[in-house]
């Protein structure tokens, strides 16, 4: 595959060729469409879904042609008609076909779904989600798995049935097998016996409602069926690190993940690929003593943030930048000059010469992040925006047991007032408050 400017249209082209050895191309106005829709297509033979377009329009043309049938053809007969409105509807699909071709690489529309008729009484649930999966174009590989994992158990057993014929009594059956699926690991195989989490539940549901949702604004679905209540999610309360097992951790450590250690620790940056391993030198601004974080994509408001290096921290990360010019590395974590896409068999490793031996997570230095910030009394608000949150909400429900310390000492902060004319009672009393 290749994305390359046409300098004489002044256009992008993408070239690629499918799982047949046929070469295609198309065109895009700008660099950064082309790059997606090239993103797009690796995707797609990737997870061999290649042909996504014929597909969906094979299964819509044989609904409409079953339709038209059922609708022209006489009570008593088994012979094939064809009509006069069903040729005239073939011939000027030929038309369109050649007429298309004839344009040759101009612009494709971003939906190429037939618009004249639309499809929604006679879609399956199958066509509604490759016709889903084509418009939202997914280019990473995380996506594209969420959504396949959401929308196996329904594909599994309503795929072929019309998508308006879906009812509540449907997707209650499809909540009942999601809660009673067991927990999986890469390529599908049950890890053990235990069913998946609530959030889990939920999430897969929320795919599922997405795609309805999204049926309903693109015409193949009059009204959304009335789903039922999907279950809250009841997240794991995982216990940060201690000041001590850092420590340990951070000694028993390559060099690699001690800097993953003191980033994560005192930062609060996602531990991962989305955030952390992705923190490039370009990034550091150290005579204004800044991290400069792209985040996650989670709060489409916040594309990035910046977090305060302590300053007496500057002098490690003048260390490491010292460093890295030698080896020529352009990322924070790395090894030898090359960056990381994953750090977990190194990280328990370390964790393990630590002699530790309960269970934590590269994510959890996050949690200690936010636990000893609020702990030290900061504010929730303030937390939440250098972690990268939308909102506090997050915060106020993952870590009530350290508000609970930090309201305990506001109460015990507050001034004695003596009030007048109060009785006091016994003299035990006389000592406390207003006595």
């Amino acid at each position: 595959m290749a994305v390359r400017l046409r300098k004489d249209r002044g256009l992008w082209q993408v070239d690629w060729r499918d799982a047949k050895n046929a070469r295609h191309a198309k065109v895009f106005q700008n660099k950064k469409e082309a790059e997606a829709f090239d993103a797009f297509v690796k995707l797609q033979i990737k997870h061999d879904i290649e042909g996504l377009d014929e597909a969906i329009e094979k299964e819509l043309g044989k609904s409409q042609r079953r339709a038209s049938s059922s609708e022209t053809k006489p009570a008593k007969s088994s012979k094939k008609t064809t009509t006069p409105s069903s040729q005239e509807s073939s011939t000027r699909s030929t038309a369109q076909t050649k007429a298309s071709s004839r344009k040759g690489r101009g612009r494709p529309e971003k939906n190429s779904l037939p618009v004249e008729e639309p499809p929604s009484p006679f879609a399956t649930l199958e066509t509604v989600a490759k016709a889903y999966l084509r418009d939202r174009q997914f280019t990473k590989d995380k996506s594209y798995s969420n959504f396949l994992d959401g929308m196996r158990i329904p594909l599994e057993l309503f795929a072929n049935k019309r998508i308006g014929d879906i009812t509540r009594a449907d997707l209650r059956q499809i909540l009942i097998l999601q809660k009673a699926a067991k927990k999986t690991i890469a390529g599908g195989r049950v890890k053990t016996d235990e069913p998946v989490s609530q959030a889990t539940v939920a999430a897969k549901m929320r795919v599922l409602r997405t795609v309805m949702r999204w049926a309903v604004q693109n015409e193949y679905l009059e009204t959304m069926p009335p789903f039922p209540k999907i279950p809250q999610p009841n997240y794991k309360k995982f216990v940060p690190p201690t000041a001590e097992e850092v420590q340990a951790i951070h000694d028993a450590a390559p060099s690699h993940i001690k800097r993953v250690v003191m980033l994560g620790v005192y930062s609060g940056v996602r531990i991962g690929e989305c955030e952390l391993l992705k923190l490039r030198w370009e990034d550091v601004d150290l005579n204004r003593a800044v991290l400069r974080v792209q985040s996650a994509g989670k709060n489409p408001s916040m594309p990035w943030r910046e977090v305060p290096i302590r300053e007496d921290l500057l002098p490690l990360f003048q260390q490491w930048q010292e460093e890295d010019r030698e080896v020529g590395a352009a990322t924070l974590i790395h090894r030898k000059g090359k960056p990381l896409k994953r750090i977990q068999t190194a990280w328990e490793n370390a964790v393990e010469r630590a002699g530790i031996t309960r269970r934590i997570r590269p994510y959890d230095l996050r949690h200690a992040f936010a636990t000893e910030a609020i702990a030290a009394g900061a504010d929730i608000g303030t937390v939440a925006s250098l972690m990268g949150h939308s909102s506090p909400l997050m915060l106020l429900k993952h870590y009530q047991h350290v508000q609970t310390v930090q309201k305990q000492r506001i109460v015990a902060s507050l001034p004695m007032i003596r009030f007048a004319h109060q009785d006091c009672g016994s003299s035990s009393s006389k000592e406390g408050l207003g006595c």
